[in-house]
């Protein structure tokens, strides 16, 4: 789509450097006042130069974003839900292994029931686990979005200033190719076979021109694909590495609940140990299961700053390429109009 505007534009620009050729020739064989005709011809110029220096934008990066968001929430919502479901399946699994044994072993039947007991805390656990997984995964996919759009907009704001220096020398010089043309018509008319050689000039360099168009589409795509791959495999990957954690989180919990449970129906119950060294016990486990879920944490917060950063690396880069390609082809289109209005006026002072 691209291609095509800037193909359109380049047409427009041929065909308004055409009227003006057109209205010099006017003057010269039916000696008419055109200073009208040019002006509207010259700020006919102007503003294709200005559509085509306004089509080269980088709208497909936003639809991008939004699908991986919306990828994302569906993938990590039925993620935890299998996450939650296999839970369940090893709980009920658990459950009916503990009552097998009770039937063979009667003297055991207190350590059974709590390890039953203890098995839907298990799961009870590894549901919330999933839920919570899948609430910090949006979490994580909306801070980056709005870090993207921050970003963005920063970018814009820097094109803009960048871009309106090149437009205003444009315009200026446009204005004085006007103001010379008109006092190159008072002073002579313009010759046939020289009117001739500077449309072929203009058309070469309108040509150039539009090469120019061209080879900046193609590095803007390039780097859009780029910039995408690597956002989507670095995505990936932080998706993969986060689901890994909440599912070792998970069965850490669910080991050290059933051997918490086991440790103290048999210390109590067929041992008949003190209650000092079951509470020693139990605050032993809390303490590991607390350095183990910080670690996790930990991992998780510097997994989800490293991809916001790539983001954030990419969305410059691909800003700082559209800046630079606008910015060249601002440069072109008035070398384009200074050479032509140029030729136009010196074969008139020859004349």
């Amino acid at each position: 789509m691209i291609y095509r505007e800037n193909v359109a534009c380049g047409h427009k620009i041929t065909r308004s450097t055409h009227d003006i050729l057109s209205t010099l020739n006017t003057t010269r064989d039916k000696s008419v006042d055109s200073q009208d005709l040019l002006s509207t011809d010259l700020s006919r110029v102007e503003r294709a130069s200005r559509e085509c220096r306004l089509n080269v934008v980088c709208r497909p990066l936003w639809e991008l974003f939004f699908y991986l968001q919306a990828r994302c929430y569906s993938n990590f919502i039925s993620l935890s839900l299998k996450t939650a479901s296999i839970s369940s399946n090893n709980s009920s699994s658990s459950s009916n292994s503990s009552s097998s044994s009770s039937r063979s072993r009667s003297s055991s039947s207190s350590s059974s029931s709590s390890s039953s007991s203890s098995s839907s805390v298990v799961a009870a656990v590894a549901a919330a686990a999933a839920v919570v997984a899948a609430v910090a995964a949006v979490a994580v996919v909306t801070v980056l979005v709005v870090v993207v759009v921050v970003v963005v907009a920063a970018v814009d704001a820097v094109a803009a200033a960048t871009v309106a220096a090149p437009a205003a020398v444009a315009a200026t010089a446009v204005a004085a190719v006007a103001a010379v043309v008109a006092v190159a018509e008072v002073v002579g008319a313009t010759a046939a076979t020289a009117v001739e050689g500077v449309a072929a000039v203009a058309v070469v360099a309108e040509v150039a021109a539009v090469v120019v168009v061209i080879e900046a589409v193609v590095v803007i795509a390039v780097v859009i694909v780029v910039v995408v791959v690597v956002v989507v495999v670095v995505v990936v990957v932080v998706v993969v590495v986060v689901i890994g954690l909440v599912v070792v989180v998970v069965v850490v919990v669910e080991v050290v609940v059933v051997v918490v449970v086991v440790v103290v129906v048999v210390a109590v119950v067929v041992v008949g140990v003190g209650v000092v060294v079951v509470v020693v016990v139990v605050v032993v486990v809390v303490v590991v299961v607390v350095v183990v879920v910080v670690v996790v944490v930990v991992v998780v917060v510097l997994v989800v700053v490293v991809l916001v950063v790539v983001v954030v690396v990419e969305v410059v880069v691909v800003r700082l390429v559209v800046v630079v390609v606008e910015v060249r082809l601002v440069v072109v289109v008035v070398v384009v109009e200074v050479v032509t209005e140029s030729g136009v006026v010196i074969v008139a002072v020859a004349v």
